[in-house]
């Protein structure tokens, strides 16, 4: 009885192995271009998101640039007439230093602080955990308060492009500019405070002391009346305040090889006190 049960599973399974077999050859064609299909699918996939920096900043810039044509279909685009990007380490003098960019280049507006412009309750969390905000939410950003017309003249932006890809997509700003007839008198100025780690590191340290000292004179005052100022914890700590310089020098490399590539990149020291780098800013600035 046992014998005759087995052959019988046997001749089952011979026979369900060659309806397979026969399935098989019926579909090779199909299964093969499925497999085709499915690789050249996951190819695809797998390229798609080994974009270039370039490719990146031409998607942004594109994307960004149709958003603000579909918003002003009225009137045409209109760019300051001149615009000073500034960046800079921290102690790096730019909150010092700024009035006098601006006077030299004749602008009168107030700077955009594009930390500023990032105020969204994600931008805040964002920036609270030491990120940065995506690239394409701040290029729109910035490009977008540019058209205000309290810019016309110009404007100092601080704090812009703090990535390579966003420095690209200036790159590519300028560019476009240039090619429109209602902006190819716009110009750029790129500007680049340098300073050394140990300068930065003091100043930041005596910015903080200076401060606590500010808040603790309104504090014991009897009015307790007056504007506090913001206290910074790098400012408290030499460690954290190089950690901070640091950070930025690494963050910004990148940004900074682009940057230097545009005809009107300039790089200014602010080591010394500060007559003397005002004098510098002035010679760079006016003699161009």
């Amino acid at each position: 009885m046992k014998v005759k049960r087995f052959y019988l599973l046997l001749s089952l399974c011979i026979s369900c192995h060659q309806i397979c077999l026969f399935a098989g050859k019926f579909d090779a064609n199909t299964d093969t271009k499925m497999h085709v299909s499915s690789a050249s699918t996951h190819n695809k996939i797998g390229n798609s998101m080994e974009i270039s920096d370039e490719e990146r900043a031409r998607e942004i810039f594109d994307n960004v640039w149709d958003s603000l044509s579909a918003k002003n279909k009225i009137k045409r685009k209109k760019f300051p007439t001149r615009i000073v990007w500034l960046s800079g380490a921290p102690g790096s003098g730019k909150g010092t230093n700024i009035a006098s960019v601006m006077r030299i280049m004749e602008i009168s507006s107030r700077p955009i602080e594009v930390s500023s412009l990032l105020n969204t309750p994600e931008d805040q969390v964002i920036k609270a955990s030491g990120n940065l905000v995506n690239d394409e939410r701040v290029v729109a950003v910035v490009f977008k308060k540019l058209l205000r017309h309290e810019y016309a003249n110009g404007v100092v932006v601080d704090g812009f492009p703090r990535t390579r890809v966003q420095a690209m997509c200036l790159r590519l700003l300028a560019e476009r500019l240039r090619e429109d007839e209602c902006n190819k008198s716009c110009s750029f100025k790129v500007i680049n405070f340098t300073v050394s780690c140990k300068t930065s590191v003091a100043r930041q340290l005596k910015r903080g002391h200076d401060a606590v000292k500010h808040n603790k004179l309104i504090e014991n005052s009897d009015s307790k009346s007056g504007i506090r100022v913001p206290v910074r914890e790098t400012d408290l700590n030499e460690n954290t305040a190089e950690f901070r310089y640091q950070t930025y020098v690494d963050k910004m490399r990148d940004c900074l090889a682009v940057l230097s590539n545009m005809p009107e990149y300039y790089e200014i020291s602010t080591e010394g006190n500060m007559e003397a780098v005002r004098d510098r800013v002035y010679r760079t600035l006016s003699s161009r």
